[in-house]
């Protein structure tokens, strides 16, 4: 954002977005208040530098919410910042022994964006129906754009692909188009070295990453997430990946569901078939080949979803 700390109020077209910290008040109680403002003072700095890159600024922090700012003309970095950020807080905070859920509210409209509040602390600030707008809105789920800020995204993402039809291909403007929601996967393996590597892989691609170390606790984590790409270890103590997979089939027929494996033979492949699951990789796996697996697993639910 142009305006600084000492900017005469002016007239801007912005995305305004509220991110705040679910359940803090149990984190409070659970950590202590001292480590809880630890906790936060680590996610601010990490988020801020998630907005700065994509020309954003976070306006004020009001205890476990935090109002930030973007140039319209900025909307689908935007997005990708903020979904970063919330991987990114995931991963962070899953260090310190917590899950983590940031919910965002995202809206776009016009403010007067400027130095506000008493002689000697004058501080960058946003007013105006937007904010309000922004406030007010009603949360349905982690990651919610207003309808007017789902339709810049709209007709922006058709002017790209129109201007694939030029100089670039318009498959290539396609893949450059962000997604408007969090792409979720999930991660099952009771080895810690393999939830690591495959959430560090997917999370700095883009991807929002759960990890769970038992067919009980990525139960647990659909109930509450809308993950839609899941990874699932084979060979796991109490239930193994093949009894897991047969169950989630049953709560979510059309999501893409691999199974990871140290080694396949053609039996276990078939035994992957009849239990559900899309494909399998062997580990160790390529990194390349995930990647390509996770894209193209979305690509086929947007297909699916909106036909």
């Amino acid at each position: 954002m142009n305006p600084d700390d000492t900017s005469p109020p002016q007239e801007q077209n912005v995305i305004v977005v509220l991110a705040d910290i679910a359940d803090f008040i149990g984190i409070v109680r659970e950590k202590g208040s001292v480590e809880a403002f630890e906790m936060l003072d680590e996610f601010y700095e990490m988020a801020g530098r998630a907005v700065e890159r994509a020309d954003g600024r976070v306006v004020k922090c009001i205890g476990d919410a935090a109002l930030i700012v973007f140039p319209q003309n900025r909307l689908h970095q935007a997005v990708a910042a903020l979904q970063q950020m919330r991987a990114r807080a995931q991963t962070l905070w899953h260090t310190r022994g917590r899950e983590c859920r940031i919910k965002v509210k995202a809206h776009a409209g016009p403010v007067a964006a400027g130095a506000l509040g008493p002689a000697r602390q004058k501080r960058f600030d946003v007013i105006g129906a937007t904010v309000n707008e922004l406030f007010l809105m009603r949360s349905t789920g982690d990651f919610d754009l207003s309808p007017h800020l789902q339709q810049l995204v709209a007709a922006a993402d058709e002017a790209g692909a129109a201007a694939g039809t030029g100089d670039a291909p318009a498959e290539d403007a396609k893949r450059r188009r962000r997604p408007l929601t969090p792409r979720v996967v999930l991660v099952l393996d009771d080895e810690v070295v393999i939830r690591r590597t495959m959430e560090a892989l997917l999370s700095r691609n883009g991807y929002e990453v759960v990890c769970a170390a038992s067919a009980k606790e990525a139960l647990e984590r659909i109930e509450k997430l809308h993950v839609q790409v899941f990874f699932v270890d084979l060979e796991m103590p109490e239930m193994d990946g093949l009894a897991l997979c047969k169950q989630m089939r049953r709560l979510k027929p059309i999501d893409q569901i691999y199974a990871l494996t140290a080694y396949a033979s053609v039996y276990d492949v078939v035994k992957c078939r009849d239990a559900g699951f899309d494909d399998y990789f062997v580990k160790p796996f390529d990194n390349a080949v995930i990647l390509t697996a996770t894209q193209k697993a979305f690509e086929r639910l947007d297909r699916w979803q909106n036909p």
